[in-house]
C-alpha cells in the first residue's frame, strides 16, 4: 500500500488496540454478563475503533483515507455514552434517575454533534502535520468538547460514589477529613472508585497536553508519544483495577497473564520507540553524509550527487531571512517552475532537519530538507518524504511482528509452563521489573523459594542495589566533574579551548595552536603607581579585583573573553566582529565611570583609564614547559594593541582604534569617531591609521567634538600635506569651540614647533613612535 507508512505513533497505540482487544474477548467470554459490563464491553469496542483508526490515521499519507478514519474514530461520541452509564452502575447504581436522565442527553448531544462534526470537517481544509505524521482538520473540538463533558461527569461520579461507599460527606465531615477516609478504608467499593477516579484523570491530562499542541506550545511528536505510552499505562491499570473489583469470576492465572500482557506491551512500546528513534537518527545521518557530497559536487560533476537526493536549492541570506530561491540541481522535473517560498533564519542552524510542502494535500510534493550555509548563501538539499517513511516503516513492520508474535506467545504458549508454585514469586519478580522499568531503584523483591525463580529473585536484587550503588557514586562523581569544570573555566576560558577543539582542560597538550584573525583590546588604568601608593598591599588587591569584576562582565557581554590580566590592564579577545570590541570598550569606560562614585566615596581617586583596539592575525596557544605552561596569544598585533591603549595618554582620548579593526566590516554600528592620527613603530615601513571613539564622553564633550569635526578634518589633511600653518588656523578654531579638546592642543603645540624649528625634510605627516615610551 502506498498511502500506508508504519511511524512511532502507530506502534503506540497498536499496543494499547491489542491490549483492549484481549480486554473485550475476555469480557464478551463471560457468560452472565453485568450491566456494568455490558456497558462496559461497548465502550471498549468504541475505544479499540478509536485505537485502530489512528493506526491508519498515523500511518497515512492519503488525505481521504486519514479523513474516513478520523470519522470512525469520533463515533466514540456515540460509544461514551456507555461510558457513563458504566461509572453509574459500577459497581452497582445508587443514581437510578439521574443514570436516565444523563442517558438521554447524552445521546441526544451525540446524534446532533457527530453530524456537524462531519458537515463541519468537509467545508474544512485538512493540514499535514510534520511532528504527528499526519493529516488533521483543525478547528473541529466539536466532539472533543462533549466527551470532554463527560469525563468530568464520569470523574464527579466516581468521586461521589467513593465518598457514599466510605460513608463520609463533604458537608458534615468537611474535605480534608472525606478524602482521607476513602484513602485509608479497605471496602472493596471505595478502593474501585477511588481507583477508577484516579486511572480516568490521565485521559484529562492528556486531553490539555492535545489542546497545547494545537496551541503550538507543544509539538506533536512529544504529544504523540506522551499520548501512546499514557493510555498504554492507564488501559493497563485499568485491567488490573476492573478484574481486581468486578463481579465477574477470574482466576489469579488470568491476572496473571493480563499483568505479563499488559508489561510486555508497555515494554515493547519503549523498545519500539528507542528502535525508531535510532532508525530515525540513522536516516538523518545517511542524509547528512550525502549533503557532505552534495557539497563537494554542488556546483561542479552532478552527476556524483546522491541519487535519492530530490533537489538542491541556492538561497540569499537577506538580513533574517532566506530568499531569492534558484534550483542547483533536481532530478523532477515537476519542481521545475515552482516557486519556493522564502523561510526565516529564526532557530536555523546547520545540520537541521526540516520540511517543505510544494502542495498542500499531496504527499508527493512533501519534502525534507538539510541545509548548510557558505557565506551569505543558503543550500537546500531535499529529499522526498515518502522515501523517509517509507525508510521508517521497513523497521516499524519488523517491530509489529515482534510485538504480535510475542503477545501471541504469551497469551496462548506462556500460561502453560506456569506452575502453582511459580506464580506467586514470579509476580513479586515481575511487579520488581516493572518498577525499574519506571526509573524505581529502592526494591527489594522478596525471595520466598529455593529453586532458579529465588536465584533470579536474590540476583535481581542484588543486581538493582548494585545499580543503586553505582547511580549514587555516578551521581557523586559527576557533581564533582561539573564543579571543577566550572572552576577550570575561571582560569582557561572556554573560548580558548573552542578554539583550539578541546572539550576540556585536561585534553590540552603543551604546543597547542591555531592561526586566526581577532580583534584584541589592551585598558590600562592611568597613574595606577600614584593610586596604589595610597593603599595596603590588601587594599590593592581589593581594588583590582573591585575594577576586574565591572570589566569581565561587559567583556563576556559582547562576545569577547579575557585573555590574561597583566596587573591592572587587561588584555581581551573578540573573535566574532571587531566592533564587540568597540561597543565594549564604550560602555566599559561608562561603567567605571558611574562606579567612580563609589571609589570617591571610600576616599579612592577616581579611575581613568585609556582603551586601544586593533585587529590582525595572530597565534593563540599554550607556551611553557610539561609541568607548567599557560595559554597566550603571539603578534605583531598584540604589541601594536598595547601601542594603541598607551598612545591614549599622549592624546588624552579615552579610546583608540586602529584603521584594520574600522575597514572591511558590513556591520552596521553607528557611533562617533573621527581620525587622529597616522603613526609608525620604529622598525616598521607602513604606518597605521588610527582613530578615537568619543561615544564615552560626556554628552557635552560628544556634541562639541561632532561641532568642531569638520575643522579638526581639515586641520589633520592639512598638517599631513605640510600646510601648517592652515592647520594651526583650523585647529585653534576647535579650541575655540572646545577648549578641552586634548588632540587640537597637542597639533598645536606641533605646529607652533614646525613653524618655529621648520618643517624636516620628508615629512608625510607621521608620527614615529619610541619603541621605549610605546
Amino acid at each position: 500500500m502506498k498511502w500506508f507508512y508504519i511511524s512511532t505513533f502507530t506502534i503506540n497505540v497498536l499496543s494499547v488496540a491489542i491490549l483492549l482487544f484481549f480486554m473485550i474477548f475476555y469480557l464478551c467470554r463471560n457468560k452472565d454478563k453485568t450491566k456494568s459490563t455490558k456497558h462496559l464491553i461497548i465502550f471498549l469496542l468504541g475505544v479499540e475503533i478509536v485505537f485502530i483508526s489512528f493506526c491508519f490515521i498515523f500511518s497515512s499519507l492519503d488525505q481521504k483515507i486519514s479523513f474516513i478514519f478520523w470519522w470512525m474514530l469520533h463515533i466514540v461520541v456515540f460509544s461514551s455514552v456507555s461510558m457513563l452509564q458504566f461509572a453509574y452502575n459500577f459497581p452497582d447504581n445508587i443514581h437510578l434517575k439521574e443514570s436516565k436522565i444523563v442517558f438521554i442527553v447524552t445521546i441526544t448531544a451525540a446524534i446532533i454533534v457527530y453530524p456537524v462534526y462531519i458537515f463541519h470537517t468537509t467545508l474544512s481544509e485538512p493540514q499535514f502535520i510534520f511532528d504527528g505524521k499526519f493529516f488533521v482538520v483543525l478547528d473541529t473540538p466539536e466532539i472533543g468538547v462533549v466527551i470532554g463533558l463527560e469525563l468530568v461527569i464520569m470523574l464527579s461520579l466516581f468521586l461521589r460514589k467513593s465518598f457514599h461507599y466510605a460513608d463520609v460527606s463533604i458537608k458534615k465531615d468537611g474535605l480534608f477529613y472525606s478524602i482521607k477516609e476513602i484513602f485509608k478504608t479497605n471496602n472493596p467499593n471505595v478502593k474501585a472508585t477511588r481507583n477508577l477516579f484516579i486511572i480516568f484523570t490521565s485521559p484529562v491530562a492528556l486531553v490539555v497536553v492535545i489542546i497545547m499542541a494545537y496551541l503550538g506550545i507543544l509539538s506533536f511528536e512529544i504529544v504523540g508519544h506522551l499520548f501512546g505510552s499514557a493510555l498504554m499505562i492507564a488501559a493497563f491499570f485499568f485491567v488490573i483495577q476492573y478484574i481486581n473489583y468486578s463481579e465477574e469470576p477470574s482466576t489469579f492465572m488470568l491476572k496473571l497473564v493480563g499483568i505479563s500482557l499488559g508489561t510486555l506491551l508497555i515494554f515493547m512500546g519503549f523498545i519500539a520507540n528507542a528502535a525508531l528513534t535510532m532508525k530515525d537518527m540513522a536516516y538523518k545521518n545517511e542524509c547528512l553524509l550525502k549533503v557532505e557530497i552534495c557539497k563537494n559536487h554542488i556546483k561542479g560533476n552532478q552527476t556524483a550527487i546522491p541519487s535519492n537526493v530530490s533537489y538542491i536549492l541556492e538561497g540569499t541570506i537577506v538580513v533574517d531571512e532566506i530568499t531569492n530561491y534558484k534550483i542547483l540541481y533536481t532530478k523532477e522535473s515537476k519542481l521545475n517552475g515552482l516557486k519556493f517560498r522564502r523561510l526565516n533564519l529564526k532557530g536555523w542552524y546547520e545540520g537541521k532537519r526540516s520540511y517543505r510542502k510544494l502542495s498542500k494535500l499531496n504527499p508527493d510534493f512533501y519534502y525534507l530538507h538539510y541545509d548548510f550555509r557558505e557565506k551569505q548563501k543558503i543550500y537546500e538539499v531535499g529529499f522526498k518524504y515518502r522515501d523517509y517513511r517509507l525508510y521508517i516503516h521497513e523497521t516499524g513492520k519488523l517491530l509489529v511482528i515482534i510485538i504480535v508474535t510475542s503477545v501471541f506467545f504469551l497469551v496462548i504458549v506462556f500460561p502453560y509452563f506456569f506452575k502453582e508454585s511459580l506464580i506467586k514469586p514470579l509476580n513479586h519478580l515481575l511487579d520488581g521489573v516493572g518498577k525499574v522499568n519506571r526509573g524505581d531503584l529502592d526494591i527489594v523483591v522478596p525471595v520466598k523459594v529455593n529453586d532458579e525463580i529465588g536465584y533470579l529473585s536474590f540476583s535481581f536484587n542484588k543486581m538493582v542495589k548494585s545499580v543503586l550503588e553505582s547511580e549514587t557514586k555516578l551521581k557523586g562523581s559527576l557533581d564533582l566533574q561539573v564543579r571543577l569544570t566550572d572552576a577550570y573555566t575561571r582560569f582557561v576560558p572556554k573560548e580558548f579551548l573552542d578554539f583550539l577543539d578541546k572539550e576540556t582542560v585536561i585534553e590540552i597538550s603543551l604546543g597547542d595552536y591555531v592561526k586566526t584573525e581577532m580583534t584584541i583590546i589592551f585598558s590600562d588604568i592611568r597613574e595606577f603607581t600614584n593610586l596604589s601608593e595610597k593603599m595596603t598591599p590588601h587594599e590593592n588587591f581589593e581594588f583590582i579585583n573591585s575594577y576586574l569584576k565591572v570589566v569581565g562582565p561587559v567583556v563576556r557581554k559582547h562576545r569577547g573573553f579575557i585573555d590574561k590580566y597583566i596587573g591592572d590592564a587587561v588584555m581581551a579577545l573578540f573573535p566574532v566582529s571587531p566592533f564587540d570590541a568597540i561597543k565594549a570598550s564604550v560602555e566599559m569606560q561608562e561603567t567605571i565611570r558611574k562606579h567612580n562614585k563609589k571609589w570617591v566615596e571610600k576616599g579612592l581617586d577616581p579611575i581613568k583609564f585609556g582603551v586601544g583596539i586593533h585587529t590582525g592575525e595572530m597565534m593563540l596557544g599554550t607556551i611553557g614547559e610539561e609541568k607548567r605552561m599557560e595559554g597566550t596569544v603571539i603578534s605583531d598585533a598584540v604589541n601594536l594593541a598595547s601601542r594603541m591603549e598607551r598612545l591614549t595618554k599622549l592624546y588624552g582620548v579615552s579610546i583608540i582604534v586602529s584603521d584594520s579593526a574600522l575597514s572591511g566590516n558590513k556591520e552596521q554600528y553607528e557611533f562617533n569617531r573621527r581620525y587622529l592620527d597616522r603613526v609608525k613603530v620604529k622598525g616598521k615601513s607602513k604606518w597605521v591609521d588610527i582613530y578615537e571613539v568619543f561615544d564615552c564622553d560626556s554628552k557635552e564633550q560628544i556634541a562639541l567634538k561632532v561641532k568642531s569635526l569638520s575643522s579638526f578634518t581639515k586641520g589633520i589633511t592639512s598638517y599631513q600635506r605640510k600646510d601648517i600653518k592652515e592647520a594651526l588656523i583650523y585647529f585653534k578654531k576647535v579650541v575655540e569651540i572646545n577648549p578641552l579638546d586634548n588632540p587640537a592642543k597637542l597639533y598645536i603645540e606641533r605646529c607652533e614647533h614646525y613653524l618655529k624649528y621648520g618643517v624636516p625634510d620628508g615629512f608625510r605627516g607621521v608620527t614615529e613612535l619610541d619603541e621605549k615610551k610605546f
